[in-house]
């Protein structure tokens, strides 16, 4: 059994928030998403191109295409700037994040605890663990997820809890 513990900070809540959002634009569905946007704006500049008679059909999709890619930078770059704001207002409210955490875990699960309670998951209860520098997270859903600090860890637990199950979105 390895055991681990942390006083989880607010820029601890931000490393998550941010390996999170990172990991949602480069899941599959995304990635999907975002081409099934850029070909349906450029299919429309092409018909507003032909209906009024613009100009070159090709440019017209061109024109769609990266009106669309400028639309996500906007939109993702303003929602990964409010990150900071949203983890600070959440770690301020959520008071289960103040306090220290206890990590203990062997080859068939891992335990979170602290004095205002305990969770027992199995590996397989998370769909997702994923890791960089600062921040592990594990996965409950595409909006549920824990977090340890690599800063309470060593570079022998990071690796082993991080290999446990390989990201999957």
């Amino acid at each position: 059994m390895q055991v681990a513990k942390f006083d989880a900070t607010a820029d601890d809540l931000l490393a998550a928030y941010r390996l999170n959002f990172k990991i949602r634009l480069k899941a599959k569905r995304a990635r999907r998403n975002l081409m099934i946007g850029c070909l349906f704006l450029s299919v429309l500049s092409v018909f507003a191109a032909w209906l009024w008679d613009l100009g070159s059909l090709p440019i017209a999709a061109a024109v769609g295409a990266v009106y669309w890619v400028l639309f996500l930078v906007a939109v993702f770059g303003a929602a990964y700037l409010r990150l900071r704001g949203q983890s600070r207002t959440i770690y301020a409210q959520q008071k289960n994040l103040h306090g220290t955490t206890f990590v203990e875990w062997d080859d068939r699960g891992i335990k979170f605890g602290s004095i205002r309670g305990q969770s027992n998951f199995e590996w397989d209860d998370f769909y997702g663990i994923f890791a960089n520098a600062e921040v592990i997270i594990l996965k409950q859903s595409a909006d549920l997820m824990n977090f340890i600090p690599t800063r309470a860890l060593t570079d022998d637990q990071v690796v082993y809890i991080a290999g446990r199950r390989t990201g999957q979105s």
